[in-house]
């Protein structure tokens, strides 16, 4: 008589959305994005400055910043450095992923050539999905037990720890976390400034150095990011407009569809 034990996977791969190997001029500059999937960028030479949410990274060579689902992020250049980066974007369940939020780590030679096989494998699967290639599921199954390989490779791996911050840094910090607890409310760029004890110019020069997003703009997508989680959750788009400091229904319709791509009940249809 056979026992069977049961396998726990800690980490699945559900699907792979992009994979990037470029080289960024001096003085790139991405303004930024918020997606409800992972998002893993490595620099393989030179250096580049990151922030996700709150945190600001400064990356040098050899170093993998993850990004969480729903973690707004974006990433730029100094005017003496042309960084070469490798960016792969995939969707992830398991108890295992909850390892990888805001972390960076510092990855060895032999792991960074595992992960460009990754992006090329990546790019591959794209490709034979979009072209109906008969390889398609073969490309797939291989991409998804690289990845998971991959991943779970540097489970046993120590963060980086952060950085001290600068001056700026910390007010920078302190104003998406104020923004953060008060996304559910109904506020103006004047009453978050009060917030954050800082006048309105002063605030906007401190964000302005670490995103490209007006604040107004900023404050809305946190609303939306609380939206979607909420929508997750089973509530419904009137309980959801109330909940986080829309006036009118139809406004929240009108703002969920331009910062998502689609209405509050496509997203609760779809399942994201």
């Amino acid at each position: 008589m056979y026992e069977f034990t049961p396998i726990n996977r800690v980490i699945t791969v559900e699907s792979v959305v992009t994979a990037i190997d470029v080289v960024r001029p001096k003085n790139f500059f991405f303004p930024g994005e918020m997606h409800d999937f992972w998002e893993a960028v490595m620099v393989l030479e030179g250096e580049a400055t990151a922030t996700g949410d709150e945190r600001v990274y400064n990356l040098s060579a050899g170093q993998l910043l993850f990004h969480k689902p729903l973690e707004f992020h974006r990433i730029w250049t100094s005017d003496h450095s042309q960084p070469h980066l490798m960016i792969i974007s995939f969707r992830a369940t398991g108890d295992g992923m909850r390892f990888f939020a805001e972390k960076c780590f510092n990855i060895e030679s032999e792991l960074q050539k595992v992960f460009k096989k990754i992006c090329n494998m990546i790019r591959k699967t794209v490709e034979a999905y979009k072209e109906g290639e008969k390889n398609y599921p073969l490309y797939s199954s291989r991409t998804a037990a690289m990845l998971e390989d991959f991943l779970l490779s540097i489970t046993d791996a120590d963060a980086l720890a952060p950085e001290k911050p600068t001056t700026k840094e910390k007010l920078y910090r302190e104003i998406v976390r104020i923004m953060d607890e008060h996304c559910c409310e109904s506020l103006s760029v004047t009453q978050l400034s009060k917030l954050c004890n800082m006048s309105v110019s002063s605030m906007k020069r401190v964000f302005s150095s670490f995103s490209d997003m007006g604040i107004a703009k900023f404050f809305l997508s946190l609303k939306i990011r609380r939206a979607m989680q909420l929508l997750d959750e089973g509530k419904n788009a009137c309980q959801v407009a109330q909940l986080v400091g829309f006036d009118e229904v139809s406004y929240f319709h009108t703002a969920f569809k331009r910062e998502t791509g689609v209405t509050p009940m496509q997203y609760r249809k779809t399942g994201k």
